[in-house]
């Protein structure tokens, strides 16, 4: 394969064009979950649909979950009708028209279903197929895999880092719909991005359905949606008629469908005569990971929901801006600088005269200044984690080496412990005005992040049956789709007892990370 000095000397060419359309991806998703709980429970008045919050955050989860289940959807539209190629533009161009929909200043709750219903496709058919696409990169075996994954992560974090700081920015203290409208513009110059650079990682893999349908599966295909498609009508009609068909309810239904097509899908491509017998092992061990994942995500999903919140109702978001504090960390750096360069008189006394005007400045313009910070900013706290653990992470890897069963106990391992540290401030402290609290437990949880996410897709694309690469893909979505089905159900209990509820979290998720360390050396044994 033609290589070039693409992000790295050693990595292929075309991967910094497929993470820069997906950085653009990830800034116009994350911009919108940013502002998009925000206007669904601020009042009329204030440019939102005035939902109750349960309510709004219950829609929020679901639309999340929705997301990454149609995720199996774009994957097997992939492998067996368009290719990844085509499969990546298509999405694109939906998640374009359902920012442009929910952009449009109508407080209608029927536009904000329509708008969701394009994001969610158009985002099941972007996000796994280039994931896809950055795999069949690399050859058999290849030990660049993880790097190139590795950077994919980067270029995500970046986009959800920058998002809610502009976008949700604009929503939160502009105009939601100008919000949701730069959400449109970002997806437009991925979409172009993408376009200019298609040459770059052109080949057989990515052009052509891996898995093509043939004219006697079409039957089959009709058979099988039309009975799901029937399923789904009868049970809405039996709800309508009995009087329950409302918003909660259908949730329900949504998130209990959503929890349990996972296992179903996994049984599907299990018991296919396209995979063998070394396959199906692979099936196995994937399955382990696949329920740790999803318990991982039930915590990290707690920052888009529970923690926003928590940063719009409860936290204290002014800031005192301390003169002697910045003049503080003025000194250090440039201590540092000066410690590390050998310096002459001249250049010695320059940096002084800049520490004195800079210093000057500071006292002039930010002495007693206080800052707000806008409560969608607290979204950007896990992904600027991601991007400072990223280097630190990849240095390690290289002087350790842990089982990837290892690695995904120890990261909801962090995760349980994330939720326990709130319990600091809720019990001892009766008291969550300080952010802070909130910055840390992210952090921790983040650490867990490093250890699962970038470590989850490379070893769902080791682990995918020949025939199934891009559904697998979409299967390994299905972990956040499951997580955040469930969320939308138990996040009512926050309300109840917001320790009661960050305590069980906690100790569940510690289980788990203890039974998979247990499981893994059993297995070992």
């Amino acid at each position: 394969m033609k290589k070039s000095n693409d992000i790295s000397n050693n990595q292929p060419q075309g991967l910094s064009s497929l993470i820069t359309t997906e950085t653009f991806e990830r800034f116009t998703y994350y911009g919108t979950r940013s502002t998009l709980l925000f206007y669904m429970y601020y009042s009329i008045s204030s440019g939102g649909l005035n939902l109750s919050t349960s309510t709004a955050a219950s829609i929020f989860s679901i639309f999340g979950s929705m997301v990454y289940l149609i995720s199996v959807f774009g994957g097997y539209i992939s492998d067996r009708f368009l290719g990844n190629q085509s499969t990546v533009s298509l999405g694109a161009i939906l998640i374009i028209f359902g920012q442009i929909f929910l952009s449009i200043p109508f407080f209608n709750l029927y536009l904000l279903i329509l708008s969701l219903i394009f994001l969610t496709f158009g985002t099941g058919l972007l996000k796994p197929t280039i994931s896809s696409m950055i795999g069949n990169l690399y050859g058999i075996n290849d030990k660049r895999q993880d790097s190139g994954f590795t950077y994919l992560m980067s270029g995500i974090n970046l986009g959800a880092l920058l998002s809610p700081i502009i976008i949700g920015f604009i929503g939160t203290h502009v105009n939601f719909h100008l919000g949701f409208l730069f959400g449109a513009i970002s997806m437009t110059i991925g979409l172009l991005i993408y376009q200019r650079g298609k040459f770059k990682y052109i080949n057989d893999d990515n052009i052509y359905p891996s898995n093509p349908i043939e004219p006697y599966d079409i039957k089959n295909i009709l058979i099988k949606s039309s009975i799901c498609l029937i399923g789904v009508f009868l049970i809405s009609l039996l709800m309508f008629e009995l009087g329950s068909f409302n918003i909660n309810n259908l949730i329900t239904f949504i998130s209990v469908l959503i929890i349990i097509i996972p296992f179903l899908y996994f049984l599907f491509i299990f018991f296919s005569n396209k995979i063998n017998a070394k396959e199906k092992h692979n099936l196995w061990i994937y399955l382990f990971l696949f329920i740790s994942a999803t318990m991982f995500w039930i915590i990290e999903e707690q920052g888009s929901t529970v923690f926003a919140m928590m940063a719009n109702f409860n936290t204290n978001n002014n800031f005192h801006v301390n003169f002697y504090v910045l003049e503080l960390i003025l000194f250090l750096i440039f201590s540092i600088f000066i410690l590390k360069n050998k310096l002459n008189i001249k250049r010695l006394l320059t940096c002084l005269s800049i520490f004195v005007f800079i210093s000057i400045c500071m006292y002039i313009f930010l002495n007693n200044l206080y800052i707000h910070i806008p409560s969608s900013w607290f979204q950007s706290i896990n992904p600027l984690f991601i991007l400072i653990y990223t280097p630190l992470f990849a240095m390690m890897w290289k002087k350790f080496h842990f089982s990837s069963i290892i690695k995904f106990s120890m990261g909801i391992g962090f995760a349980g412990l994330g939720c326990l540290f709130m319990l600091i401030p809720l019990i001892f402290l009766n008291s969550i005005s300080n952010p802070i609290w909130i910055l840390i437990s992210i952090g921790i949880v983040s650490i867990g992040e490093m250890l699962i996410s970038p470590i989850g897709l490379s070893v769902t694309n080791k682990l995918a049956p020949k025939y199934f690469k891009s559904q697998m893909m979409g299967m390994s979505y299905l972990s956040y789709a499951s997580a955040q089905a469930i969320n939308s159900q138990i996040i009512k209990y926050y309300y109840l007892s917001p320790a009661t509820y960050f305590t069980i979290l906690g100790i569940f998720g510690l289980s788990i990370g203890i039974l998979l360390i247990c499981i893994y050396f059993f297995i070992k044994k």
